[in-house]
């Protein structure tokens, strides 16, 4: 926590607008932490534009609670009618039809321009690897304020009890000292945290649904018969779920 003295933090004076100070004090130490060179994040990024990542992770935070998407289910049902499609009628059968996944529509498109397995196999896992790496970032972000903000509570704390210390006059101060721990772990409990797991689950689930796709392109360019890609397709879902009808595509 290079850069900042006791003086910089001294700048929680007990007094009404205490619940500010402990704020702006939290947010100085927290930005301190997160930004020096040697946060665990920094590291994870690998690059140097860190404000953008941080800002982008509010942002892929956002669309984990707020986007919904297909289930694995519909994507399975989805691919089983194109790949009947494309044993009846051939791969070119498949150019201009509607599909509402574009990771999926990219892998038609491939497929459709006569493209090698090998470079539609490498450009799908890419799409899926930088996906998951996206994610990464702001799973490391939240999870890098969620183990920030309790200590950073706790020394403002430190410092507001020290400056109640040095003046005993009046006792009460020492409710106030005590805000920044407060707002430090319902920060990092009730936020940060749950948010870097919800990230994660999202990951996770997106990383299945792209599997599901590269699987499923290449099972159509080599032909694969309808009924064993389903039944192979079926192995990423749980088992509760396998032995249940498809919804309509």
């Amino acid at each position: 926590m290079s850069g900042f003295s006791y003086a910089d933090w001294g700048c929680c004076g007990l007094g009404v607008n205490y619940c500010n100070d402990c704020i702006r004090f939290w947010c100085v130490g927290f930005y301190q932490c997160t930004f020096d060179n040697d946060s665990p994040w920094r590291y994870f990024c690998c690059c140097d534009d860190a404000v953008s990542q941080f800002l982008g992770a509010f942002k892929t935070a956002g669309k984990a609670f707020s986007h919904k998407g297909e289930s694995a289910e519909e994507l399975i049902a989805a691919v089983v009618e194109l790949v009947t499609v494309a044993r009846k009628e051939g791969l070119l059968a498949l150019e201009g039809r509607e599909i509402n996944n574009p990771v999926l529509q990219t892998g038609i498109t491939m497929l459709v321009d006569g493209h090698e397995p090998g470079v539609v196999r490498k450009s799908l896992t890419t799409e899926m690897n930088e996906t998951v790496a996206r994610h990464g970032i702001g799973q490391a972000i939240f999870k890098q304020i969620g183990d920030e903000g309790p200590a950073m509570g706790m020394i403002g704390t430190l410092v507001g009890l020290v400056q109640m210390l040095s003046n005993m006059s009046d006792p009460k101060s020492i409710g106030p000292a005590l805000l920044t721990t407060l707002y430090g772990a319902m920060l990092a409990n009730m936020f940060a945290l749950p948010i870097s797991d919800k990230l994660a689950l999202r990951s996770t689930q997106e990383q299945m649904k792209k599997n599901i796709i590269i699987t499923s392109v290449l099972g159509i360019q080599e032909g694969q018969n309808p009924k064993v890609l389903e039944d192979l397709l079926k192995n990423y879902l749980p088992y509760s779920k396998r032995d249940t009808e498809l919804p309509d595509a």
